[in-house]
């Protein structure tokens, strides 16, 4: 059975359709599925992103508050995002090195914004993301996407889908202006094993 799936392995490795062309910089689903540290980064999201939209600071209903009191609260909420999502695209290795952190915002989104807006934006991406040549034409489109589905679904776009949508576009706006290109987290290769005797 272990020389079965090594034998899968191999052919995969070797079929051209499972590797990347030079300067391909599009985002594989079957890549990323592999990662385990995207699922944690998703998890983080959606649990960061929900406590502090609906725990540490609730936006009021207007009724209960001035319209300055919600937009500081709002202003709270984006601030404490936005330092979340560069601590998780920014890397030092002797330069800046910025990285896509497409599931933790996947995750935001989800806390952030209704949970059927932010699963129908992320589905409808990862469809089309085959035709999108880069992780910045990845995060636009779930971009409009997000704001898309919250006129359908909610007949309007809310203040937290335009957080959302916002969040989710900010690593490309510190990519154009950086002019640093967006990576993808690589999962690292496991360490040789020492004495083993073939």
């Amino acid at each position: 059975m272990p020389s079965r799936q090594r034998f899968r392995a191999a052919s995969r490795d070797s079929n051209p359709r499972y590797q990347r062309q030079p300067g391909d910089r599009s985002v594989w689903l079957r890549e990323e599925l592999v990662k385990g540290q995207n699922y944690y980064d998703f998890l983080r999201g959606s649990i960061g992103g929900w406590s502090v939209m609906h725990c540490c600071f609730s936006l009021p209903p207007v009724a209960d508050a001035p319209s300055s009191g919600r937009l500081t609260t709002l202003a709270l909420q984006a601030g404490i995002f936005v330092v979340a999502i560069l601590i998780q695209m920014i890397r030092w290795n002797g330069r800046i090195s910025l990285f896509a952190p497409i599931f933790f915002l996947t995750g935001l989104t989800v806390g952030v914004c209704s949970w059927q807006v932010a699963l129908f934006a992320a589905v409808l991406v990862w469809a089309l993301n085959c035709a999108l040549p880069n992780p910045e034409a990845f995060l636009l489109v779930q971009a409009i996407a997000l704001a898309g589905f919250s006129a359908l679904f909610l007949g309007t776009i809310t203040v937290r889908t335009l957080l959302g949508a916002f969040l989710i576009f900010l690593p490309v706006v510190i990519s154009l202006l950086t002019k640093e290109r967006l990576m993808l987290k690589t999962k690292r290769p496991k360490p040789a094993e020492s004495g083993h005797l073939a």
